[in-house]
């Protein structure tokens, strides 16, 4: 199964890319792409703008930058960005 969705992400609170159902059997591929104007940082649920992993904005009219990510049953993916910024990133979900 594929999904494919938007996720508006701030620097308020880190927001929810993608889950893993305890259901699931074997690893989610997911792939994130920053289409915003500002860079992402991606982690754990506490992921902060110092220690997530660096998604780069993106440049003039690229989709952006890319990431592949696995995770497992019952993991999580979670993106924020720096103080005071917002950015969009386009996730899509193989596996489920």
């Amino acid at each position: 199964m594929l999904e494919n969705y938007l996720r508006s992400v701030n620097s308020a609170a880190p927001t929810l890319i993608a889950s893993a159902p305890i259901s699931a059997k074997g690893k989610i591929k997911i792939y994130v792409a920053n289409n915003g104007a500002n860079d992402v940082y991606l982690g754990s649920s506490d992921v902060l703008s110092t220690d997530g992993y660096l998604l780069v904005k993106a440049v003039g009219q690229t989709i952006g930058y890319r990431q592949e990510f696995e995770i497992f049953s019952g993991e999580s993916l979670y993106a924020i960005c720096a103080s005071g910024l917002t950015s969009t990133v386009a996730v899509i979900v193989t596996g489920l």
